[in-house]
């Protein structure tokens, strides 16, 4: 099984403007997967995981495996990244002057200590 090789690429267009592309590679025994997502903007997104053992078995028999790029996630979904501006937006951690932290989440508060922020 050491000298087998193996590549194996399959591209996806999606309507919302994303390319998906899946890459396997098998070469002296040793393999790994990737997943790569290009979106619209021009940024890309990419995972690469080994290949195991059973999972090399499989391919070089020419089995199908189910679920076999599940674990190669990108993080390419509807929920954004959560940031530090979107978390002070959003009601969460405060920091005022990088030394005091507190839960907000009543605006008053917030205004508060923006104003003590201010005069300090």
């Amino acid at each position: 099984m050491s000298d087998i090789k193996y590549n194996n690429t399959e591209t996806k267009h999606t309507e919302d403007g994303k390319t998906i592309t899946r890459k396997v590679v098998i070469h002296g025994g040793k393999g790994h997967k990737s997943v790569s997502v290009r979106l619209p903007t021009g940024k890309s997104k990419n995972a690469k995981r080994p290949l195991s053992e059973d999972e090399i078995r499989k391919i070089c028999a020419r089995e199908f495996i189910p679920r076999l790029f599940s674990d190669c996630k990108c993080n390419v979904s509807s929920q954004q990244k959560t940031t530090r501006k979107r978390k002070t937006h959003l009601g969460g951690i405060k920091t005022c002057n990088n030394q005091t932290r507190k839960q907000v989440g009543d605006p008053a508060e917030l205004n508060a200590i923006s104003q003590s922020a201010l005069l300090s």
